[in-house]
């Protein structure tokens, strides 16, 4: 068992303290429930996530399992306490930490349905992907930071993707990779050298997203990964061009949790009519005013088709969806949208979203 993530939002920081990683045959079983075996860990482990990123891996550890499906995964925190205050904690860009409330992960652990084959006398690897940007989520004035943690669980394949982005464009560049729209892996570029690394990730084709905070986006389809593999996009480093921004912001209303209003915004574009659509930007609403604002091209996005031959990528602009967009909010597991919505500098593309 081993722990990675994907890119974090704002923060420098964000702290977990790990005391165990349990494992259950039963989706439904509770933490009160007979049957579950745990990685214990010999000392609870304060781990930034933000440093397991762009490939890298915090091992946890391992034990002995019967044969069998395990369908339920708890990763079990270490709790906040007054000895300890900061045991969960997160720190925002340029400022000092401060805590990060995690109601119950201490007890009953954070949920992970699953499904992990365990055979007679094999090894099963698996790799939990922490995703720190949409896991935390602020509560408006009040200061709190509040865990709502989006997890996945994946074997731990050895093929993957790799490239590099030219040092002028890493500063909140993300990167990934999607199927049908939907982000399988993502990272965030090494800000030294400019290299990115997605992995584990299944064989398959895939097509790769660079969005880049006053840069345009860039796509590259049809990405091949094979078996045990790396796969490089290109021999040179990826430089989106400079571009202007428009905002899209709005609200989300929707009946609150017990941390308060608990909602997913996702921006997508498509490349063209009736053509793929592309997850361009995603985050969570602020948990006490349910506010959401991105920044977003005006210009058109560029796309280029992955070569496995080597040859050089050719971007062209799609010009037919320039500051065109899709916006849709998920809450209580119920999408509403998508919203088209066109951006420009000189306003700001508001849309709401009311559940009942």
């Amino acid at each position: 068992m081993a722990l990675t993530d994907a890119p974090a939002c704002g923060y420098d920081a964000v702290f977990v303290t790990v005391r165990e990683v349990r494992a259950h045959k039963s989706p439904t079983a509770t933490e009160d429930d007979a049957g579950w075996a745990a990685i214990t860990l010999p000392s609870p482990q304060r781990i930034d996530l933000l440093k397991f990123n762009n490939g890298a891996l915090h091992e946890l550890g391992q034990i002995p399992l019967e044969p069998g499906r395990y369908t339920q995964l708890r990763m079990v925190l270490a709790e906040n306490t007054a000895a300890a205050p900061l045991a969960n904690a997160v720190q925002p860009t340029g400022q000092t930490e401060v805590a990060l409330e995690t109601p119950s992960a201490w007890r009953s652990g954070l949920k992970m349905n699953v499904n992990i084959d365990v055979s007679a006398d094999q090894i099963a690897d698996v790799v939990i992907d922490f995703d720190a940007c949409q896991s935390v989520v602020r509560a408006g004035a009040s200061g709190l930071h509040l865990l709502k943690p989006v997890l996945r669980v994946t074997p731990r394949y050895l093929s993957g993707v790799r490239g590099h982005l030219d040092l002028s464009a890493v500063a909140g560049a993300a990167v990934t990779l999607q199927t049908g729209g939907s982000v399988v892996k993502a990272t965030a570029p090494d800000l030294a050298t400019g290299a990115f690394r997605l992995t584990p990730v299944a064989p398959g084709t895939y097509d790769l997203v660079i969005t880049v905070p006053g840069r345009t986006t860039a796509v590259i389809t049809g990405v091949k990964v094979l078996p045990d593999t790396l796969t490089d996009v290109s021999d040179t480093p990826l430089a989106p061009l400079a571009c202007d921004c428009g905002t899209v912001q709005g609200r989300v209303t929707a009946p609150a949790t017990t941390l308060g209003l608990d909602a997913l915004v996702q921006v997508n574009q498509a490349l063209g009519p009736g053509g793929q659509a592309f997850e361009i930007a995603r985050m969570m609403v602020d948990a006490q005013t349910g506010e959401y604002r991105f920044g977003l091209p005006v210009v058109a996005p560029v796309v280029a088709a992955f070569s496995a031959s080597g040859a050089a990528l050719s971007f062209a602009p799609a010009t037919a969806v320039a500051g065109v967009y899709e916006v849709r909010a998920t809450a209580a597991g119920v999408t509403q949208g998508p919203v088209a919505v066109t951006v420009s500098i000189t306003a700001s593309a508001v849309v709401d979203f009311l559940f009942p």
